[in-house]
C-alpha cells in the first residue's frame, strides 16, 4: 500500500501464501480445505426475480483469531491435562499429552512395556515408577513401590528416594541383592498370623510354585493331566496335617524354649503354662491374647509346613492310594518327590522358617541376579521362574489380602486383620516387575503373572510388566492391560509384525510406525503407547525426554554406574549430578569412551585403558 498508487496486489504472492496456508491446515489439524468460496445455491436462488432481496456480498478476509476461531481444527490427546496428569509426553512436532498413572479415568492400571535392548526400557520403568511416587495423592505417606528386577537399573530410585526423604526415615527405601541362603531364607508356606490354612490366592500361588518347581515332570500327557490335582492334594494335606490338633493336626510341630529366646522370655513374662506336648499354635494364641503381637508372629512362623515337609505328605499311605499310577514303571509320586528334593537342594532360601523381612520399607527394589542365570536354557528358565515366584511373594504377600478373605480367618484374629485390611486397602501400591522374558517359556510362571494381573484390579494394586519381546507377554495379559507402551520392534519379519498387529490390535499404519522406532537419541526415547479409558482407546506416537540431570540420575550402563559412583566420590551428589548433566547431558559416558579408544594409538598395549580414561575424565569433570 502507498499513498501514490493505493493497495497493489501480488496475485502470485498470494496463491503462493494460500498455497502454503492450505498444506499447513491440512498437514496439522486433520482439517479438509478448499479454494473455492461462495454459495452456489444461493448464486442461484437470487438470479430469480422476487425470490433473493439479499445479493451475494463481497468476499472478505477476516483476522487470523477470528478465522482460527471458525475453523473446524483438531489435534489427537489424551484424557487427561495438565491439570490432572503429571507424566509429561511429547508428540513429533513438540506437543505436550499428558498421562496420569492409577487415574480413575481407566478402570484398572495395568501398564505393559515391551524394549528391546537399547531402545531405553530400563530409563522408562524408572521415569515412570517416579512419576507414580509423584502422582497426587490424599494419602500422606509415600506409595508402596515393590520393584522385582534382574540387575541393579532400579536401584536408581531408590537411592533417589533415599537422598531426599531418608534424614526423616533412615528405612523408607531399601535396595536389596537378594541371595540363595539362609540369610535370605523365606517361607512360601507361610499364612497371615492365626491362620492355618491359606487363603484362596495363595493355594493358587503354591499350586503354581510346586507345579514350576516340578517342571521336569511335564511334557508327558498322563502326567500333565494328573499334575494340577496332586499338587493341590499334596498342599491342602501338608497344612491339615502340620494344623493344631484341635483342628485335626497329626505332626503340629511342639514348642522348644530353646528355639527363640524372645519368644521363651514373653512365655515366662506372661505366665503361659506350657509342657511337652504345647504346640507352637497354642503358644501363638496365647502371646497374641497378650497383645504380644511380635511374639506371636515369630510362634506362628515356626508353626508353619516347610517346602522339605511336602515330601512325607507325597510318601503317606493316602496320597498312594489317590495317585498309584506309574510312568515307565517309575510312581508319579517318586517322581514327584525327587522334584521337591531338588528344589530343596537348590534353594535352601525357601526350604525352613522365614527369616528375612522386608521391615517397614515404603520403596524396595529386589535385585535377583545372582539367582537367575544368564543362559536361555530350559534348565535356566526352570531356576529364573522359581526365583520369580520368590521374589513376588516376598514383595507382594501384603498386597493381595482382600476384604472377602475375612470369614476365612479364625474369629480372634478378625479385628487384627480387618484394621491391617484397613489400612492397606487406603494405601497406594505398586507391584513393577522386569525381565518376563527371562521364564516367558514356563506356563506355570506365566499363568501366577496373568493371575496377578487379574487380582491386581480387585486390591488396588498397580501392575507394570516389561519385557523383551512382544511374544513374552501372554493374550490375557494383553487383553487386560490398560496402557501399553512400545519402546521398539527391534528385527522382525513380516510374518512376526503380522502377528503382533494381531494380537495387540494395531493398523497397518501403527505396525509400520512401530517398526520405525530407534533407539534414544537427543529427542528422547521414542515410543508407541496405548491407553484404554473410560472414553476409549486412545493411541500416540510420543516421545518420553527426560533432562540431563535426571538421566545421570538413573543411569543403568555398567561403564556409566562407574563413572557417576567416581563423580559421587569427588563431589557431593548434587554438585556431582549437576556437573555431570553439564559435561555430558546425554547421560551416557560410553560415546566419549568410544572416541578416545579410537584415537589411541593402535600399538599401544597398556592395561586398563578403559579405567584409565575414566580417571583422566573425572579429572577434567
Amino acid at each position: 500500500y502507498t499513498k501514490k498508487n493505493g493497495v497493489v496486489y501480488d496475485l502470485r504472492e498470494i496463491n503462493d501464501r494460500a498455497t502454503k496456508l492450505n498444506r499447513a491446515f491440512q498437514a496439522w489439524g486433520g482439517m479438509q480445505t478448499t479454494d473455492a468460496f461462495a454459495a452456489p445455491i444461493e448464486a442461484v436462488i437470487s438470479s430469480q426475480a422476487g425470490l433473493w432481496d439479499h445479493p451475494l456480498g463481497t468476499v472478505m478476509a477476516p483476522t487470523t483469531p477470528d478465522a482460527i476461531g471458525l475453523c473446524p481444527l483438531f489435534r489427537p490427546t489424551t484424557s487427561w491435562t495438565k491439570d490432572d496428569g503429571n507424566v509429561l509426553l511429547r508428540t513429533a512436532d513438540g506437543r505436550f499429552v499428558h498421562y496420569q498413572q492409577g487415574s480413575p479415568r481407566q478402570s484398572a492400571w495395568v501398564t505393559m512395556l515391551v524394549g528391546p535392548m537399547g531402545f531405553g526400557k530400563s530409563t522408562a520403568l524408572n521415569t515412570l515408577n517416579l512419576f507414580y511416587l509423584l502422582n497426587p495423592s490424599v494419602n500422606d505417606e509415600l506409595p508402596f513401590l515393590r520393584c522385582l528386577d534382574i540387575g541393579p537399573s532400579s536401584r536408581s530410585i531408590v537411592d533417589l528416594v533415599d537422598q531426599t526423604l531418608g534424614h526423616k526415615n533412615p528405612n523408607i527405601a531399601k535396595y536389596i541383592r537378594i541371595q540363595n541362603s539362609e540369610r535370605y531364607r523365606f517361607n512360601p508356606f507361610d499364612t497371615p498370623l492365626g491362620c492355618e490354612f491359606p487363603m484362596p490366592n495363595h493355594l493358587e500361588y503354591l499350586g503354581n510354585l510346586i507345579g514350576t518347581v516340578c517342571y521336569s515332570m511335564q511334557g508327558n500327557p498322563v502326567l500333565e493331566k494328573q499334575m494340577p490335582g496332586m499338587v493341590n492334594a499334596a498342599i491342602n494335606q501338608l497344612y491339615e496335617r502340620f494344623s493344631s490338633p484341635k483342628n485335626g493336626g497329626d505332626r503340629a510341630r511342639t514348642f522348644n524354649e530353646l528355639d527363640n529366646s524372645y519368644v521363651t522370655e514373653k512365655v515366662r513374662e506372661h505366665g503361659i503354662e506350657v509342657d511337652e506336648r504345647s504346640t507352637w499354635h497354642e503358644i501363638r494364641d496365647a502371646l497374641f491374647d497378650c497383645g504380644e503381637i511380635r511374639a506371636a508372629l515369630i510362634a506362628h512362623r515356626k508353626a508353619m509346613p516347610v517346602l522339605q515337609d511336602l515330601i512325607g505328605v507325597i510318601a503317606s499311605e493316602r496320597m498312594r492310594s489317590d495317585y498309584p499310577d506309574t510312568i515307565g514303571g517309575v510312581p508319579i509320586l517318586d517322581m514327584f518327590s525327587r522334584s521337591i528334593q531338588e528344589a530343596v537342594d537348590l534353594f535352601p532360601m525357601i526350604n525352613g522358617e522365614t527369616r528375612f523381612e522386608l521391615g517397614e520399607s515404603r520403596v524396595i527394589s529386589l535385585d535377583m541376579e545372582d539367582l537367575v542365570p544368564r543362559e536361555q536354557t530350559d534348565r535356566a528358565m526352570w531356576k529364573a521362574s522359581i526365583a520369580f515366584f520368590i521374589g513376588y511373594d516376598i514383595l507382594t504377600r501384603d498386597f493381595f489380602f482382600h476384604e472377602d478373605y475375612l470369614p476365612l480367618i479364625p474369629r480372634r484374629y478378625q479385628p487384627y486383620h480387618q484394621k491391617r485390611m484397613r489400612d492397606l486397602s487406603t494405601q497406594d501400591k505398586r507391584f513393577s516387575m522386569d525381565e518376563r522374558q527371562r521364564f516367558a517359556k514356563i506356563p506355570t510362571a506365566q499363568a501366577q503373572v496373568d493371575g496377578l494381573i487379574a487380582e491386581g484390579r480387585k486390591n488396588k494394586v498397580d501392575i507394570q510388566v516389561a519385557s523383551q519381546l512382544f511374544e513374552h507377554h501372554t493374550d490375557q495379559s494383553i487383553r487386560l492391560a490398560t496402557t501399553i507402551i512400545i519402546l521398539g520392534a527391534g528385527n522382525m519379519t513380516k510374518e512376526e509384525a503380522e502377528e503382533i498387529k494381531t494380537r495387540f490390535d494395531l493398523t497397518d499404519a501403527q505396525m509400520q510406525l512401530i517398526r520405525r522406532i530407534r533407539p534414544p537419541s537427543a529427542k528422547g526415547a521414542e515410543a508407541f503407547v496405548v491407553f484404554r479409558t473410560k472414553d476409549g482407546t486412545q493411541a500416540h506416537h510420543v516421545y518420553l525426554t527426560d533432562g540431563p540431570m535426571y538421566l545421570w540420575l538413573i543411569a543403568t550402563e555398567l561403564v556409566d554406574r562407574t563413572f557417576r559412583k567416581m563423580a559421587y566420590e569427588r563431589y557431593p551428589i548434587n554438585e556431582a549430578l549437576r556437573r555431570l548433566a553439564k559435561k555430558y547431558p546425554g547421560g551416557s559416558i560410553k560415546k566419549e569412551i568410544e572416541n578416545r579408544l579410537a584415537s589411541q594409538d593402535e600399538f599401544d598395549v597398556a592395561e586398563n585403558k578403559e579405567q584409565n580414561i575414566l580417571e583422566a575424565l573425572i579429572e577434567e569433570l
